[in-house]
């Protein structure tokens, strides 16, 4: 058994949590969510996004001040960051996915890429005309301390990604975000069921995430790099902050 302790997940998010929190405890490693508000690199690179919140997450969990360099021996966490990438948009919205969905909803995402439909294919039945292709994208950043001979972040990123495509409208009832309108391509027949139309076990064999957090999960039972956590130079807990929030 790997020698890592506890991690720390950075997200308020409860859908997310529980997503995670089932693939933690099936591979018996031991994760706690914890609530704190990260600022958020504007970038067309969801890597390079889950990257820099990852430190940044290192950093604040183990109250490392602004400006000190980071310390090894501190408690491991954990960031999701999540694309979701229109064909007919060349990827867009991409990371941004969080910010249109809060302000166009659901149904304005689907609205965006109706506009892209040949003449021909406007009132086609088709389950997934190219227009309303897309890819789901899942990148999850372990930050687990500092390589002290070169003073850089140790980050592990996991990408899982899913194919599919949008349907004409909002479909089914559970879930979370934009579950109800991405349909995976990788199920019998194609496309058949949204995530918001599957049970926790059909999206956990499918899902970006589900192949982000086999990724990770297989990395930390395999990997001798961990850490119990609780360094002398890495003080505190995520339960002493206070008055924070997190997406």
């Amino acid at each position: 058994m790997a020698t890592w302790g506890k991690v720390y997940l950075v997200s308020g998010n409860k859908g997310k949590q529980m997503e995670v929190q089932r693939y933690f405890t099936q591979a018996q490693l031991m994760v706690e969510a914890v609530n704190i508000n990260l600022s958020e690199t504007q970038n067309s690179s969801a890597e390079k996004i889950s990257w820099d919140k990852a430190v940044e997450a290192y950093r604040v969990v183990n109250k490392i001040p602004v400006g000190e360099p980071l310390c090894h021996g501190g408690t491991p966490v954990l960031v999701d960051d999540t694309s979701l990438e229109f064909d007919a948009l060349c990827g867009l919205p991409g990371p941004y996915i969080k910010w249109f969905l809060d302000r166009l909803g659901v149904e304005g995402l689907l609205k965006m890429v109706k506009g892209f439909a040949p003449p021909d294919e406007e009132d086609s039945t088709e389950a997934a005309p190219a227009y309303r292709r897309a890819s789901a994208v899942c990148i999850v950043s372990l930050c687990y301390g500092v390589d002290e001979a070169t003073g850089q972040p140790l980050v592990q990123q996991f990408r899982g990604v899913c194919r599919g495509a949008l349907p004409a409208g909002p479909r089914g009832g559970v879930g979370f975000g934009w579950d109800s309108i991405f349909a995976p391509e990788a199920q019998t027949p194609a496309y058949a069921k949204t995530f918001a139309e599957m049970s926790v076990d059909e999206k956990n064999t499918l899902s970006h995430r589900a192949k982000a957090l086999q990724m990770l999960t297989e990395y930390l039972q395999n990997s001798r790099a961990g850490t119990q956590g609780g360094g002398a130079c890495c003080k505190g807990t995520p339960e002493e902050k206070v008055g924070v929030n997190g997406d």
